[in-house]
Protein backbone atom coordinates (compact mmCIF):
# COMPACT_ATOMS: atom_id res chain seq x y z
CA UNK A 1 0.00 0.00 0.00
CA UNK A 2 2.54 2.46 0.68
CA UNK A 3 3.96 2.34 -3.41
CA UNK A 4 0.32 3.20 -4.24
CA UNK A 5 0.25 6.10 -1.76
CA UNK A 6 4.00 7.12 -2.61
CA UNK A 7 2.84 6.83 -6.32
CA UNK A 8 -0.36 9.35 -5.71
CA UNK A 9 1.53 11.53 -4.19
CA UNK A 10 3.86 12.17 -7.37
CA UNK A 11 0.84 12.06 -9.55
CA UNK A 12 -0.75 15.04 -7.66
CA UNK A 13 3.17 16.96 -7.89
CA UNK A 14 3.03 16.26 -11.62
CA UNK A 15 -0.25 17.54 -11.59
CA UNK A 16 -0.31 20.70 -9.33
CA UNK A 17 2.74 22.81 -11.89
CA UNK A 18 0.69 22.28 -14.80
CA UNK A 19 -2.19 24.13 -13.26
CA UNK A 20 0.31 26.66 -12.42
CA UNK A 21 1.37 26.59 -15.69
CA UNK A 22 -1.81 26.63 -17.06
CA UNK A 23 -3.03 29.32 -14.95
CA UNK A 24 -0.30 31.35 -16.25
CA UNK A 25 -1.38 30.95 -20.11
CA UNK A 26 -5.14 31.35 -19.18
CA UNK A 27 -3.65 34.87 -17.56
CA UNK A 28 -1.64 35.61 -20.88
CA UNK A 29 1.83 34.95 -19.45
CA UNK A 30 4.27 33.35 -22.01
CA UNK A 31 6.09 31.06 -19.79
CA UNK A 32 9.61 30.72 -20.50
CA UNK A 33 12.89 28.89 -19.22
CA UNK A 34 16.08 29.51 -20.42
CA UNK A 35 18.89 26.43 -21.08
CA UNK A 36 22.36 26.88 -20.86
CA UNK A 37 23.80 30.31 -22.31
CA UNK A 38 20.65 30.26 -25.00
CA UNK A 39 17.53 33.22 -25.20
CA UNK A 40 14.50 32.26 -23.61
CA UNK A 41 11.99 29.67 -25.27
CA UNK A 42 8.65 28.73 -24.79
CA UNK A 43 7.63 26.24 -21.81
CA UNK A 44 5.44 23.57 -23.38
CA UNK A 45 3.21 22.03 -21.29
CA UNK A 46 4.81 18.71 -21.79
CA UNK A 47 8.40 19.64 -20.56
CA UNK A 48 6.62 21.15 -17.17
CA UNK A 49 5.00 17.44 -16.80
CA UNK A 50 8.27 15.53 -17.65
CA UNK A 51 10.79 17.96 -15.36
CA UNK A 52 8.16 17.56 -12.57
CA UNK A 53 7.81 13.68 -12.85
CA UNK A 54 11.23 13.09 -13.13
CA UNK A 55 11.95 15.45 -10.51
CA UNK A 56 9.26 13.55 -8.29
CA UNK A 57 10.40 10.06 -8.98
CA UNK A 58 13.91 10.91 -8.31
CA UNK A 59 12.81 12.32 -4.82
CA UNK A 60 10.88 8.97 -4.17
CA UNK A 61 14.09 7.13 -5.26
CA UNK A 62 15.84 9.21 -2.88
CA UNK A 63 13.77 8.76 0.08
CA UNK A 64 13.75 5.22 -0.22
CA UNK A 65 17.43 4.69 -0.02
CA UNK A 66 17.25 6.88 3.21
CA UNK A 67 15.18 4.61 4.56
CA UNK A 68 16.95 2.04 3.69
CA UNK A 69 19.92 3.00 5.16
CA UNK A 70 19.12 5.66 7.47
CA UNK A 71 15.98 3.85 8.80
CA UNK A 72 15.80 6.69 12.30
CA UNK A 73 16.68 9.47 10.85
CA UNK A 74 15.29 8.98 7.12
CA UNK A 75 12.39 11.83 7.62
CA UNK A 76 14.78 14.49 9.32
CA UNK A 77 17.20 14.36 6.31
CA UNK A 78 14.59 14.12 3.24
CA UNK A 79 12.93 17.17 4.58
CA UNK A 80 16.36 19.12 5.27
CA UNK A 81 18.20 18.13 1.55
CA UNK A 82 14.59 18.16 -0.52
CA UNK A 83 14.48 22.08 1.23
CA UNK A 84 18.13 22.43 0.14
CA UNK A 85 16.90 21.33 -3.53
CA UNK A 86 14.56 23.39 -3.42
CA UNK A 87 16.53 26.39 -2.44
CA UNK A 88 18.90 26.08 -5.33
CA UNK A 89 16.29 25.71 -8.11
CA UNK A 90 14.82 28.97 -6.20
CA UNK A 91 18.10 30.67 -6.62
CA UNK A 92 18.56 29.75 -10.14
CA UNK A 93 15.37 30.84 -11.50
CA UNK A 94 15.46 33.98 -9.98
CA UNK A 95 19.37 34.78 -11.13
CA UNK A 96 17.49 34.25 -14.40
CA UNK A 97 17.88 38.12 -15.70
CA UNK A 98 16.46 37.44 -19.47
CA UNK A 99 13.22 36.40 -18.12
CA UNK A 100 10.85 39.32 -16.84
CA UNK A 101 9.52 38.93 -12.94
CA UNK A 102 6.00 37.76 -13.99
CA UNK A 103 7.93 34.98 -15.78
CA UNK A 104 10.25 33.92 -13.15
CA UNK A 105 7.92 34.66 -10.60
CA UNK A 106 5.75 31.41 -12.42
CA UNK A 107 8.53 29.28 -12.89
CA UNK A 108 9.22 29.64 -9.16
CA UNK A 109 5.65 28.69 -7.96
CA UNK A 110 6.02 25.88 -10.17
CA UNK A 111 8.93 24.82 -8.02
CA UNK A 112 7.03 25.42 -4.88
CA UNK A 113 4.19 23.75 -5.96
CA UNK A 114 5.91 20.58 -6.44
CA UNK A 115 8.01 20.66 -3.07
CA UNK A 116 4.71 21.25 -1.44
CA UNK A 117 3.11 18.21 -2.47
CA UNK A 118 6.58 16.22 -2.35
CA UNK A 119 8.34 17.19 0.60
CA UNK A 120 5.41 16.31 3.56
CA UNK A 121 3.49 14.34 1.56
CA UNK A 122 5.99 11.79 0.50
CA UNK A 123 7.41 10.36 3.26
CA UNK A 124 3.09 9.92 4.95
CA UNK A 125 1.24 9.41 1.70
CA UNK A 126 -1.78 11.07 0.90
CA UNK A 127 -3.65 8.78 3.47
CA UNK A 128 -1.87 9.76 6.03
CA UNK A 129 -2.87 13.52 5.11
CA UNK A 130 -6.91 12.63 5.49
CA UNK A 131 -6.23 11.28 9.68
Amino acid sequence: MRVRERAAVVLVAVVVPLLVWSVARLSGIDVQSIRRAEVPRSLPWHYVLIVAAIFSLLGWAKLAVLERWLPRHARAVWVISSLGAVSVALVRVVSWTDLSGVQRLVLALMAVAVAAVIVPLLPRGLGAAKR
